[in-house]
């Protein structure tokens, strides 16, 4: 059964929503069209305003998970991105299911919290919250919602939409600590661009083309980019890792990915494997080559493996290839 908190409470139009709509029936189905409209328009989803990181909010804050007014101890949520976070989470199938695992996974502790911080990975206009994380590498800073307790102690919560969801992404050529490897290494990729008359950002059109490039993991770009990698493997490593658990924040950190909700802690460097993994390669009869412009790597620590995909994230001729880490 799911906790009167949560489900019982009367719910009412928003008072920045009461002049537009009559009723909440009104409201609802206002946002889901808005939402609806964006994807026929292909429209890319905004991925500042998540409704599951408004679905912890909101449990945290002793809310319903579908309230329509932000509660007063819900810091930092103007009323139009509140407006915007809930439109999100109103898309969503599985939000009962995930507040029930939520609420019966909580520690009894955060039952009285003085204040709640939606943040995204942004905390411009919540100065504690800047406070809290000042000086530390904003890789590891992963928490989207804050809690404030009782004992004036703070608890960070990295909120992912589902247990699919990529758990952190970040640039590769970036991890080469010396400039000439990652001068190298930009040039080596825009001279294979060049050689199909790609010599700046390209259209959608031109994308098949330059995808098709990358599909050799023998290429010249891939081989010195696999080098640098190994080159920087122990650094790599540990930079992965400490942002994956979000080593050396000031406060207990937790991830909740909508079914689990778990503790997260720095593991040590020496029973972590990181290694280029052949059978990533392969599709699922373990025979077939994927076709994909990626390279594939494994990551095992004592917490749990890990996919670790090299891959871009838009252009290739203006950046670089991104570590994508995914549960296995």
């Amino acid at each position: 059964m799911m906790s009167s908190i949560y489900r019982r409470r009367k719910r009412m139009i928003p008072d920045f929503a009461a002049m537009m709509f009559k009723t909440l029936q009104e409201y609802d189905n206002y946002t889901l069209d808005m939402n609806a409209q964006a994807a026929a328009k292909r429209v890319r989803k905004n991925v500042e305003t998540v409704g599951s990181e408004l679905l912890v909010a909101l449990l945290c804050a002793g809310a319903a998970f579908d309230a329509t007014e932000c509660p007063s101890v819900l810091v930092g949520c103007a009323p139009e991105q509140f407006g915007k976070y809930r439109a999100d989470l109103m898309t969503r199938a599985d939000n009962e299911s995930s507040a029930e695992k939520f609420m019966s996974a909580r520690p009894a502790e955060w039952m009285n919290t003085k204040a709640v911080y939606l943040t995204g990975k942004s905390f411009a206009d919540a100065p504690d919250i800047k406070v809290l994380n000042a000086g530390l590498d904003r890789k590891v800073v992963k928490a989207d919602v804050y809690l404030k307790l009782e004992d004036e102690t703070f608890v960070g919560i990295s909120v992912k939409q589902t247990d699919a969801a990529t758990k952190s992404n970040y640039s590769v050529e970036k991890m080469f600590n010396e400039e000439e490897d990652r001068i190298a290494c930009q040039k080596a990729r825009r001279d294979m661009l060049a050689a199909i008359g790609v010599t700046t950002y390209y259209e959608d059109s031109k994308r098949d083309e330059v995808n098709a490039l990358f599909y050799d993991r023998e290429n010249p770009y891939w081989t010195l980019l696999r080098a640098n990698i190994e080159k920087y493997k122990n650094s790599i490593t540990k930079t992965l890792v400490d942002c994956l658990y979000g080593a050396g924040v000031p406060y207990p950190l937790y991830e909740f990915d909508g079914t689990l909700l778990v503790r997260l802690a720095p593991v040590e460097l020496a029973d972590v494997v990181f290694e280029e993994h052949l059978p990533f390669y392969m599709c699922d009869d373990g025979v077939t080559p994927r076709k994909c412009a990626k390279m594939f790597y494994r990551l095992v620590t004592p917490r749990g493996s890990y996919r670790v995909e090299v891959r871009w994230k838009g252009d290739c001729y203006g950046a670089s290839p991104q570590f994508q880490i995914h549960c296995m």
